[in-house]
């Protein structure tokens, strides 16, 4: 009789549970803030970041072109960097 009364609880607690889980689950939302979201950031132009990347294929495809390798490649593109791609 003792197992069958344990058994009998331990159902009832399961079935508790699981029926408080769903009436959790259907609760409304609370109502909304009243502080606004915050702007949105404007994305600054990348103007700078661009014009490296271009002088660098600027550079390397002038390198290139010139069939340079090794150190005479390096020596060429950091002075054609420092230059500004020119």
């Amino acid at each position: 009789m003792n197992a069958l009364r344990k058994g009998l609880v331990s159902a009832i607690v399961l079935s508790l549970s699981l029926g408080a889980g769903a009436a959790f689950a259907q609760t409304t939302p609370g109502a909304a803030p009243a502080t606004p979201a915050p702007a949105a950031k404007t994305m600054k132009p990348m103007t700078k970041h661009v014009h490296k990347v271009s002088a660098s294929k600027s550079c390397a495809a002038q390198g290139h072109q010139k069939k340079l390798h090794g150190k005479a490649y390096s020596r060429f593109e950091a002075n054609c960097m420092h230059k500004g791609g020119a």
